[in-house]
């Protein structure tokens, strides 16, 4: 690869995180914020998998584009998520130890690479792991925001996830 096609690799994932991140908030107005988690891990799952299998360059770079739409979008909406789930006492604390676990992730995925580095497929596709596991818990574990419920008059579900999240 030359210099010029490493760097549009590079730039393609922070320029799809910008997007993602910018769009995310009209997904998450219409659909809710647990489908807009949803929506990213997809993309970051599909981007990285479009990056371990690209027979070409080009497939590579929109696999880095589309798993940066995923990037961006998740790293928008996870914190928005936890802003209207949690109860305020433990709000800012719960987005700090969000903030904080994704930064020691960045460290950890670095790590990996390092060790993974002469397998350049594995090291991208790999991170469709955690997206896949992620899209699942939010899939099957976790309720949709209270805001949202309201603000889409189903005040009867947003009360009973209000009354779960205050029952400790």
């Amino acid at each position: 690869m030359t210099a010029g096609a490493k760097e549009r690799v590079v730039s393609l994932a922070v320029l799809g995180a910008c997007i993602g991140s910018l769009l995310v908030g009209t997904i998450g107005d219409a659909y809710g914020r647990r489908t807009a988690i949803i929506v990213g891990d997809v993309l970051m799952a599909v981007g990285c998998i479009l990056m371990y299998y690209s027979p070409t360059l080009l497939c590579l770079q929109i696999g880095r584009f589309v798993a940066g739409l995923g990037f961006g979008a998740e790293a928008f909406a996870c914190n928005i998520y936890l802003a209207e789930v949690c109860p305020s006492s433990i709000r800012g604390a719960m987005i700090a130890a969000n903030l904080a676990c994704c930064v020691s992730g960045q460290l950890i995925a670095l790590l990996v690479c390092i060790a993974l580095a002469p397998d350049w497929r594995l090291m991208l596709g790999i991170a469709a792991v955690p997206a896949i596991l992620q899209g699942l818990l939010m899939t099957f574990c976790m309720p949709e925001t209270p805001y949202f419920l309201w603000r889409h008059d189903n005040q009867a579900e947003a009360m009973e996830v209000l009354k779960n999240s205050f029952s400790d």
